[in-house]
């Protein structure tokens, strides 16, 4: 991993609201384009270059001795994918303020007891 995205992921887990960062080539990162490109004027006054990265393109890590997990995008994908599954399920839309892990593990607390009140269709 280069230094700027290291450092970039480094911002992103004490900042996890901040969507994007904007790097120079000496890997200092900066939430503002412009404080960004001022410093880059320094490193190189012709041809500053700052390069933006997205919170979303950083991968998440576990809490568990830094195990890396899914992106923030993947995450999202999830809990999409969870949101549909328990519209079905349930006749309305889960509170929004789930997380994609929970709304998963409601899913599947109303699916075994689906499937405990009509055993007979687990078996087909």
């Amino acid at each position: 991993m280069s230094t700027i995205n290291k450092n970039a992921l480094d911002f992103f887990k004490t900042n996890p609201n901040v969507n994007e960062v904007f790097a120079t080539t000496d890997g200092y990162v900066f939430v503002k384009k412009l404080d960004a490109t001022n410093h880059a004027k320094t490193l190189n006054p012709d041809s500053p270059e700052v390069e933006p990265i997205k919170n979303e393109e950083q991968p998440v890590e576990d809490k568990k001795e830094g195990t890396v997990k899914l992106s923030v995008a993947e995450l999202k994908a999830l809990k999409d994918k969870a949101t549909q599954e328990y519209t079905e399920l349930f006749g309305s839309a889960p509170d929004s303020k789930l997380s994609g892990a929970k709304i998963q593990e409601l899913n599947d607390a109303k699916k075994t007891e689906l499937a405990n009140e009509n055993p007979d269709d687990e078996e087909n």
